[in-house]
């Protein structure tokens, strides 16, 4: 049995891994200078394309839709990135404020209809489509606004569709922040037609759900086991290990929404409190699960400083805002990797004595370091999405 569970962790680790990284494009034209020009760009034979490059950004301004667009004026921003480090009268910006993004679209198939898929925006946005003065708002998430108390945050995966664009058009982006510890596009936006947009973005959360449905199956699966041999505890931490990966699953595109009749403040605080707790607490719990495996290359006293860090850290976010705790991820991070040093140590030691299950298990763990680090390397905006 404890075979058969490495094994299916494993096999589950590989899957969220290569399907990312299986859909990465990697030769779609760029943004240069807030404009994209695709022109040679054909959709139908390469597929929608990830929206990179610059875009150019207004600080504290809500530019109106209506009125001449200047492209001049504004300062270059990276998309996808925060808006913190950028500098606004020598001064940088930080997270909290509002503004608007430019990107000016060239060479677009005529008689089209396109669709827009964005994965975060943090924390809240609003699109507008301008072609030859012609404006159309295609929605947003949350409620934009100036200030903090007319703001709604929302954070999650966005479809939106393209009315029939005739050439050229303007993408224009409300977006504001006062409640996380970055503000701008965090995840990735897709261009394409509508047809083909929806049918990965669709495609995607058909995925997303199956693992899930997979982890929750399991959770109840193991937490059965141990409720009939209640000595079974490798079931038991196993069971609240796939518990809380279906948690973090739901508050990380923010499905916990759905709860709710709309959009809130308290269900934003919500999602990310339960995200970065049962991200806290994934590496204790983790190590529970291999103490069970390993008596005798777990030890104690290192397991439960793992233990108080992690429940420091979880109180903190229980008791603190998202504007707060959110800046703690950084230095959690450092931790876990270290925590991974650790473990690592222990299983290359136990394969080496070749103790069973040791080389499976260090099979999945350097699976799961990897799709940690990449992670971890996209939340520090080193490199770009999608997370895995």
């Amino acid at each position: 049995m404890k075979k058969v569970k490495i094994y299916i962790f494993l096999f589950i680790l590989i899957e969220i891994i290569l399907n990312p990284l299986l859909a990465r494009e990697n030769n779609s034209p760029k943004a240069i200078n807030g404009v994209l020009d695709l022109n040679g760009y054909n959709f139908v034979k390469n597929g929608s394309l990830i929206v990179k490059g610059d875009w150019i950004f207004y600080w504290k301004k809500f530019l109106d839709p209506y009125s001449n667009l200047d492209f001049k004026k504004g300062q270059k921003i990276k998309f996808p990135g925060f808006w913190n480090n950028l500098k606004f009268e020598n001064k940088k910006l930080g997270p909290l404020g509002y503004g608007s993004f430019l990107l000016r679209v060239k060479g677009a198939p005529k008689e089209s209809i396109l669709g827009l898929s964005i994965k975060s925006f943090s924390s809240s946005f609003k699109i507008f489509i301008i072609e030859d003065g012609h404006v159309k708002e295609i929605g947003g998430k949350g409620t934009v606004g100036n200030m903090k108390i007319n703001t709604v945050p929302q954070i999650g995966p966005s479809l939106r569709d393209i009315p029939t664009v005739k050439g050229d058009f303007t993408i224009l982006i409300h977006g504001s922040n006062y409640y996380y510890r970055g503000g701008g596009l965090t995840g990735g936006m897709v261009l394409g037609l509508k047809e083909e947009v929806k049918n990965s973005f669709d495609q995607k959360k058909i995925q997303k759900f199956f693992t899930l449905g997979v982890f929750l199956i399991m959770a109840f699966y193991h937490f059965g086991l141990f409720y009939q041999r209640r000595k079974d505890k490798g079931s038991f931490w196993f069971s609240i290990f796939c518990f809380i990966v279906v948690l973090r699953f739901l508050s990380n595109d923010s499905y916990l929404d759905g709860i709710f009749t709309r959009a809130h403040v308290f269900s934003f605080y919500l999602n990310r409190k339960i995200e970065f707790i049962t991200f806290y607490l994934g590496a204790p719990i983790f190590c529970e699960f291999l103490k069970y495996l390993f008596k005798d290359f777990i030890n104690d006293k290192l397991k439960g400083l793992i233990w108080g860090v992690s429940l420091a850290f979880s109180l903190v976010v229980l008791f603190t805002p998202p504007i707060f705790f959110t800046k703690t991820l950084p230095i959690y991070q450092v931790i876990v990797l270290l925590n991974f040093v650790f473990v690592l140590t222990q299983m290359i030691q136990a394969s080496f004595q070749n103790i069973i299950y040791s080389r499976i298990c260090l099979s999945g763990i350097l699976v799961f370091l990897f799709g940690t680090i990449w992670d971890i390397l996209i939340a520090q905006q080193i490199i770009p999405p999608p997370e895995i």
